[in-house]
């Protein structure tokens, strides 16, 4: 992979339901990668993480050991019997979905393994668990100005 540059723009929302919300915009080499909106979480590592997700979303099933913010998917993961039951007894518990979103996270591994091949990236945890996710597939992130950051490949360590 090439160097790219990365920018991170900060804007505020007009959209009439988040007037004044703060946006954070990731453009990669001049284009729009990634986007997020509001605030009290790390915006500029919630875009970093989507950008990784994406752009390495293949090398991400290679990784060999856990990092904050990254665990891994079965894309074929049904709800469990307990978490239907749970739904069924309760009409405020389905349509919260809470009980669906801890049993999906708690199906979860935190390695690739066979059945878990996708990658999650919770970005909103920190830029800088962000960038040792990016250092554990070999790469680094380097600061150039503020708002602009490169990716360089780091070379082979001996």
């Amino acid at each position: 992979m090439k160097n790219q540059l990365l920018e991170f723009k900060w804007s505020e929302s007009k959209a009439r339901d988040s007037e004044g919300y703060t946006i954070c915009t990731l453009f990669v080499d001049g284009e729009k990668y990634a986007r997020t909106c509001g605030g009290g979480y790390d915006m500029k590592g919630k875009v970093l993480g989507d950008f990784i997700g994406r752009k390495f979303r293949e090398e991400l099933k290679n990784i060999d050991q856990e990092f904050y913010g990254l665990c891994f998917q079965n894309p074929d993961w049904e709800p469990s019997a307990k978490c239907l039951e749970a739904e069924e007894k309760d009409e405020l518990t389905r349509l919260t979905g809470l009980t669906r979103y801890q049993d999906f996270y708690s199906a979860t591994s935190k390695v690739p393994t066979e059945t878990h091949t996708v990658a999650i990236l919770d970005g909103a945890c920190g830029f800088g668990s962000m960038e040792k996710i990016l250092k554990g597939l070999g790469y680094r992130i380097r600061y150039i100005k503020e708002g602009l950051y490169e990716t360089q490949r780091i070379a082979a360590q001996s």
